[in-house]
């Protein structure tokens, strides 16, 4: 929801610095234990061995469509805080619309854990969000999960695992999946098949295509 809030400063000055504080019986997001917000509990029993699970995707009840271009709108404002570097606004953002486990923003969420932006590094966080919306359906979370299998990093190697999300996010046409794919059959001599995978990334405005 939403809250109208009058404040009424007797100083002159330029800027009012306001500290937020919300309290419920979720687990709480923080970073500097000033601004909190609710995030969905993400379960996995070990994190090494996570990409072990089964890719099939979660069922359940689609948001309406009035959430879904509610969360559309918020999740826009929040990249936009987060390509301006700033990080702590952008997470209050996700955070709320990782309540809806709106898969955009707990891919962002996972990124922020994996680099330590706006939030301090912990890989076995980053491997769950990453994890929770490459089967919600996010492309670029199948990607990256499938990088992260292949390479073994946070997560442990399996190359037959992640070819199958790579496969996912392809089927999702995700660009660097797309291009990924598309060298190989190059390399391969499968020109007619790299081309029409380079077509559909330039389609997309991929800067490598």
């Amino acid at each position: 929801g939403e809250a109208m809030i009058e404040l009424y400063n007797s100083s002159t000055c330029k800027n009012i610095i306001v500290e937020v504080e919300g309290r419920d019986g979720s687990t709480i997001l923080s970073n500097d234990n000033l601004t909190r917000t609710r995030i969905p509990v993400i379960t996995v029993k070990n994190v090494r061995t996570a990409g072990k699970d089964s890719i099939q995707n979660i069922e359940e009840a689609p948001l309406d469509s009035a959430t879904l271009a509610a969360c559309a709108y918020q999740y826009e404002k929040g990249l936009i805080y987060y390509n301006m570097r700033r990080y702590q606004d952008a997470i209050v953002i996700f955070a709320e619309l990782a309540q809806y486990r709106y898969a955009p923003a707990l891919y962002y969420i996972a990124l922020c854990y994996i680099n330590g932006t706006g939030l301090a590094k912990n890989n076995q966080l980053a491997c769950k969000f990453m994890i929770e919306a490459a089967k919600r359906g996010e492309p670029r979370a199948q990607y990256d999960l499938s990088v992260m299998l292949r390479e073994g990093r946070i997560i442990e190697k399996n190359l037959n695992l992640s070819q199958e999300w790579n496969n996912k996010a392809l089927a999702n046409n995700e660009p660097r999946a797309l291009m990924e794919t598309a060298y190989r059959y190059r390399n391969e001599g499968m020109y007619a098949e790299a081309k029409e995978l380079i077509t559909k990334a330039a389609q997309q405005q991929y800067p490598e295509q």
